[in-house]
């Protein structure tokens, strides 16, 4: 058991005057020394340096990206020689259909493309086939709430005869369901 008998109260106070005369002190000798101008030219040459680094890395991403719509464009032209500009009107409208970008969806079609002619499919049904299967990729993708190229790799498994990949995708895990996406 306890009894309160009273209570001590301690006011403590913080005498502050010392440390802003020393603060104010320390400011005035940086502006009469000059540091300060210093220190502002110190700051311009960092800010400069900056500057100019996020320059040349936009720079290097900009050839980077040149590079690979060049390699992508390249695979498509080999695949499907004057049926190209079919694919690049595919591509245009891509990003409204299916949420694709156009050098992603060239990507996938190329590479579905050249997959479907190594079965000997002629360019028309290659591409036809590739259309598909990249339009497929980017509506997996939204509705599975997966990255285009996680799709993407999990559609690629089609040509690989592989169906691990895409029983990730049943729509649910009922035995019993008589959708065919969902049988094993």
């Amino acid at each position: 058991m306890s009894t309160n008998v009273g209570a001590i109260d301690f006011e403590l106070l913080l005498n502050s005057n010392p440390f802003n005369k020393g603060l104010k002190s320390t400011t005035n000798t940086i502006k009469s020394s000059g540091i300060e101008n210093l220190l502002k030219n110190i700051g311009k040459l960092a800010l400069a340096a900056f500057s100019v680094k996020a320059i040349v890395n936009f720079g290097k991403e900009c050839l980077n990206l040149g590079s690979d719509l060049a390699e992508v464009q390249n695979v498509v032209d080999v695949t499907f020689g004057n049926l190209n500009t079919e694919v690049n009107k595919f591509a245009e409208n891509a990003i409204t259909q299916f949420g694709l970008g156009q050098t992603v969806t060239k990507k996938y079609v190329g590479t579905f493309g050249a997959m479907a002619k190594a079965f000997n499919f002629s360019n028309k049904e290659a591409l036809a086939m590739s259309e598909t299967l990249t339009g497929l990729t980017g509506d997996v993708a939204s509705f599975y709430n997966l990255s285009s190229d996680e799709a993407y790799t999990k559609l690629k498994s089609v040509f690989t005869g592989e169906t691990e990949t895409l029983k990730d995708l049943r729509c649910c895990n009922d035995a019993k369901c008589s959708r065919s996406i969902c049988s094993s």
